[in-house]
């Protein structure tokens, strides 16, 4: 046995299988022991030779709790007012849960993805032009007249334009270049380190729907086009 039922105690059940048979109210098992191990639960029941394993199986689910049956309610929350389920309509529900829940944390990632690489897109201009940069936020006599002053020369937003002004100017010398190609570097190195890996668990998944496991490639697209394909679809 490689699985017992919910909240029954596995040392407990051994022992009391071993008390029935010492108490001759079990026949046909010469033997019960816990093989378990840290790959999972394997309890052996040793039947002898003369019995018949179907009746003593019968026997062990009428006389213990190896067989346990417990009733269920199934009140659930359904648009917010509480509903008792069967469960077709108990798994139906999950899933439309689960499905808004994909569809908000896709638009929450969705939303930081594009206010990140929108700022980068600002550290990028800043990067490339660092000498002009450095002359217009050291001749402002606030921050707000240098957040200003490097909207109005390189066409910033104002989020962008605050990044800039107070991020550490000796960050912004090669920063994005050498900094995003040294993570792409390290990303795509990690993926083709893995990807037997990867192939392994693929295959485990979908064993039993395709009988050859296809070769993997991994690509990472430095565009936003994607972005805007994402909103379509999630606004239809």
């Amino acid at each position: 046995m490689t699985e017992i039922p919910y909240n029954v105690n596995k040392a407990e059940l051994i022992k009391y299988i071993a008390d029935l048979v010492n108490d001759k109210r079990i026949e046909g098992i010469s033997n019960a022991n816990d093989e378990s191990d840290r790959d999972g639960m394997r309890i052996v029941i040793d039947v002898k030779r003369d019995a018949n394993a179907s009746v003593v199986l019968n026997k062990l689910y009428k006389m213990t709790a190896l067989q346990t049956s417990f009733g269920v309610n199934n009140v659930a929350l359904v648009h917010g007012r509480p509903k008792t389920l069967n469960l077709r309509d108990m798994i139906k529900y999950f899933v439309e849960h689960r499905h808004e829940v994909v569809i908000r944390r896709t638009q929450f990632d969705l939303r930081k993805a594009k206010e990140r690489a929108h700022i980068l897109e600002g550290l990028i201009i800043a990067s490339d032009n660092i000498d002009e940069v450095i002359r217009i936020i050291r001749a402002a006599k606030t921050p707000n007249d240098a957040i200003a002053g490097l909207i109005e020369r390189f066409n910033l937003t104002e989020i962008q334009s605050r990044a800039i002004v107070e991020m550490r100017l000796r960050q912004l010398t090669g920063l994005m270049q050498d900094q995003l190609h040294a993570e792409y570097e390290e990303i795509m190195k990690n993926i083709n380190g893995n990807m037997k890996a990867i192939r392994y668990e693929l295959g485990t998944r979908v064993r039993h729907q395709l009988r050859i496991i296809p070769e993997l490639k991994f690509f990472v697209d430095d565009s936003l086009d994607y972005i805007e394909n994402i909103d379509k679809l999630l606004k239809e």
